[in-house]
């Protein structure tokens, strides 16, 4: 028939089957190697890679809303620490360091208002929160910030805040977060379509 392809009959073999050498010395190495380095690039490329979270509530609204999938950045907090990270940066960390309830073991996104050494405090005679005295320009905000502090932000510390202020469960009542709880910047919604784009930090 045109266009089909006829397959050979399959005759029994007439030679000596073929039997693998056992592996040298040598070759033990070259496979060891070529392991490890499989294993370090595997390794590399999930420390580094771009994770996605899911936003579960509404106290980022209106830059992030419910069942917004987010794209983290990782690699500058896992190499430089708290000089990756600025006021005004939108950031996932774990709760493990304090920030947790009793009884929980959460994963949050929050806004940095205050860096390490720093004093924050609610509000001015514009209304606004201030970082050292000095008035914050907050546009992205939903809603009125409540009165607080003043408060130092102690050492390898950050003081952080939702945008929906109002509903919003952060540092005015679960204290600072620990710089290595920090798992990385928002960059990005990656999802639903409607939302896909790059996330400002300030």
């Amino acid at each position: 028939m045109t266009g089909s392809v006829r397959l050979s009959p399959r005759h029994p073999s007439t030679t000596t089957p073929a039997r693998a050498a056992p592996l040298r010395a040598r070759d033990w190495v070259h496979a060891a190697l070529a392991f490890a380095a499989t294993a370090a690039s595997v390794a590399a490329v999930h420390q580094f890679a771009l994770p996605v979270f899911h936003v579960p509530s509404s106290s980022m609204e209106p830059t992030l809303r419910p069942g917004d999938r987010i794209v983290v950045e990782t690699m500058s907090v896992n190499l430089s620490g708290v000089g990756a990270l600025n006021r005004g940066d939108i950031v996932v960390f774990s709760g493990a360091g304090g920030f947790d309830a009793p009884g929980e073991a959460g994963v949050y996104v929050k806004r940095i208002v205050a860096l390490p050494g720093e004093t924050v405090a609610c509000c001015d005679d514009a209304g606004r929160v201030t970082v050292n005295g000095i008035g914050l320009d907050e546009s992205y905000l939903a809603d009125l910030t409540s009165p607080f502090g003043p408060f130092e932000v102690p050492d390898q510390q950050l003081f952080v805040l939702g945008d929906h202020r109002s509903v919003s469960d952060d540092s005015r009542g679960r204290g600072t977060v620990p710089v290595g709880d920090v798992i990385g910047r928002v960059v990005a919604v990656g999802w639903p379509a409607s939302r896909i784009g790059a996330v400002p930090s300030r």
